[in-house]
């Protein structure tokens, strides 16, 4: 039809003519209008259902600012925004390197002997790896440019540019130094795998990395465990964690996560706390006691020391070269981490009552910035001094 016979028409016979297409357009509206409001109520409740959320998680964390940083998504890329993790002030870098395996070995500032001994033997298989990308440092604390240790260990830094330093107090913290140790770990690099050791530790690290199961292995501990009733706990001078138990801890509540002097029972309390269950995963070739310096014929004992041991603890800078002109040049391949290891026998409860006096502290609050007698383990300069001087 024409336009122009429309026009002519009769407006009340358009009308009649248009009434079934006026009637749709009007249902269209109607229908368009009622979802309008319904999206409108719905992201109205969606607001106010997370405020509730936000305030509930406010509640528990009274008095800091932590109901902020658990109500984040992304709060493992914001770890600078925990009123715990803050303290450390720890940076994250923007261009993170990715690795499978990132290895801290802790180190007290005066330890340069047997940081040189590491460099000089095991360490030298991190960057000799096809299968596994590995990056190792040392970990210590800040150096004081007023002492010589400190213009030491400045100029081992600037000569070999691995080492990380820690601000902290120093002496026996070990708990609040693991908690570093996690933190700058998350803030520095992608990684499937955190292993923590002390500098007294001779790492077949070949065999290691050719046992190591990738990709990650999820909630995964491995290391040596103490088996032992009421306090069954990871061995914290050789630990190694998947980045999901990572994140598992450090996403504790702020106003609740506890600390320890020991990190081995702070750990252990953690992993009760959480519930997580038995992951303690116990390798038998970790040899731990008794430091090599109280064994009569190392040479004897720990010959081809790569096919028989994974780990061998109290390794001094002697003992660690002569560890690496005992091994094999060939290890044995093949096999899995999991092959070599086992669970504790015991319930894995952890009381920390059960210690005796010289190890029984009770762990306490982080938000509280606690601090403990230890005077139990100092000596006269109150100094933990370890085991290689006969202390532990």
């Amino acid at each position: 039809m024409k336009e122009v016979d429309i026009l002519e028409r009769d407006p009340d016979q358009l009308r009649c003519t248009t009434s079934s297409s006026c009637k749709r357009s009007c249902l269209i509206i109607f229908i368009t209008f009622q979802f309008c409001i319904i999206c409108v109520l719905g992201f109205a409740l969606r607001n106010i259902n997370l405020l509730s959320e936000v305030k509930h998680v406010g509640e528990k964390v009274k008095g800091t600012e932590g109901y902020h940083w658990l109500a984040l998504p992304d709060r493992m890329q914001r770890l600078n925004e925990n009123p715990v993790y803050a303290k450390f002030k720890i940076p994250r870098q923007m261009n993170r390197p990715k690795v499978n395996l990132l290895i801290l070995v802790s180190s007290a500032p005066k330890r340069g002997d047997r940081r040189a001994a590491i460099r000089e033997t095991w360490w030298s298989q991190s960057s000799k790896n096809d299968k596994v990308k590995v990056k190792a440092v040392f970990i210590t604390d800040d150096p004081d440019n007023n002492t010589e240790i400190g213009r030491e260990v400045l100029h081992e830094q600037q000569t070999h540019g691995d080492i990380v330093f820690q601000k902290l107090r120093g002496g026996i913290e070990f708990g609040k130094r693991f908690l570093y140790h996690l933190i700058w770990a998350m803030q520095n690099y992608d990684f499937d795998y955190f292993l923590r050791m002390d500098d007294d530790y001779f790492l077949c690290l070949d065999r290691f990395t050719h046992e190591l199961q990738i990709p990650m292995q999820k909630m995964y501990h491995w290391g040596y465990v103490h088996c032992v009733t009421d306090i069954v706990r990871p061995e914290e001078s050789m630990i190694l964690l998947s980045r999901d138990l990572v994140e598992r801890f450090l996403d504790q509540d702020p106003a609740t996560i506890k600390c320890h002097p020991w990190a081995d029972q702070m750990i252990a309390t953690w992993v009760q706390e959480l519930k997580l269950g038995k992951i303690y995963n116990h390798d038998t070739r970790l040899h731990h006691h008794p430091p090599l310096k109280d064994i009569k014929n190392v040479s004897s004992d720990f010959k081809r020391v790569c096919r028989r041991y994974i780990g061998v603890h109290g390794s001094y800078p002697e003992h660690t070269r002569l560890l690496w002109k005992l091994r094999e040049n060939k290890e044995h391949r093949g096999f899995k981490l999991d092959e070599y290891t086992e669970q504790c026998s015991k319930p894995q409860v952890f009381r920390w009552e059960s210690f005796v006096n010289v190890w029984r502290y009770k762990p306490k609050k982080f938000i509280d910035d606690p601090i403990w007698d230890t005077y139990k383990q100092d000596n006269d300069d109150h100094v933990y001094v370890g085991r290689q001087e006969g202390q532990g």
